[in-house]
């Protein structure tokens, strides 16, 4: 700001006239003569401590404390999300810890189930076979006693059939020699018959 101060006695020489660019800086001098004057200066004491707020400091401690309310809003906002992005940061560092911290343990489940999966499959594997050797065994015993059911059969039959053939051969044989000694008695009564005939006659006239 500028202070201007005026002299009556005598006119202001413009070039004692300065700007004063800072509060400590004093105020622009007279000539000698000046002083002997009765004006006094056209600001007094008053006037200026009411332009006192009006100083560059106190501006910029204005401009200052303005600057500061707006980088306090600005930096509670970047505090806000500094805080999401720690808050984030913590969660994913929380949650890589316990992925890390649950890997044996998923490791170790995965691992018995395919241990499981592994010895239900043998046993799986070896329970088909024991029923695969089974069924094969009761085959080929089946084929055995059909075997030792047919030759038994076979053979029953082969007896049973020689039998029956020896007896209707051997009852042929008995019908032929009934017939033949029926065949036999018939002649011998046949050539005899005249015979007896005769005897009966004679014992029927000696009666």
């Amino acid at each position: 700001m500028f202070l201007l101060y005026l002299s009556a006695s005598s006119p202001v020489d413009l070039s004692r006239v300065m700007s004063i660019s800072s509060w400590n800086v004093p105020p622009p001098t007279y000539d000698a003569h000046s002083t002997t004057t009765s004006l006094t200066p056209y600001l007094q004491l008053p006037h200026l401590l009411s332009l006192t707020w009006l100083a560059y400091p106190i501006l910029s401690l204005v401009f200052v404390a303005f600057r500061l309310q707006l980088s306090l809003a600005s930096a509670q906002d970047a505090v806000s999300s500094a805080k999401d992005q720690l808050l984030t940061s913590c969660k994913a560092a929380e949650d890589a810890a316990t992925s890390t911290a649950s890997m044996p343990r998923y490791m170790a489940l995965a691992t018995n189930k395919q241990y499981a999966d592994a010895i239900n499959a043998s046993m799986n594997a070896a329970r088909a076979a024991l029923v695969l050797s089974l069924t094969a065994m009761e085959a080929i015993i089946n084929f055995i006693i059909d075997f030792y059911r047919s030759t038994l059969l076979c053979f029953l039959e082969f007896v049973v059939r020689g039998g029956l053939s020896i007896l209707i051969g051997a009852v042929q044989e008995v019908c032929k020699f009934v017939i033949f000694l029926q065949r036999a008695t018939n002649f011998l009564i046949g050539q005899q018959s005249p015979l007896i005939r005769y005897h009966q006659l004679a014992y029927r006239h000696s009666e």
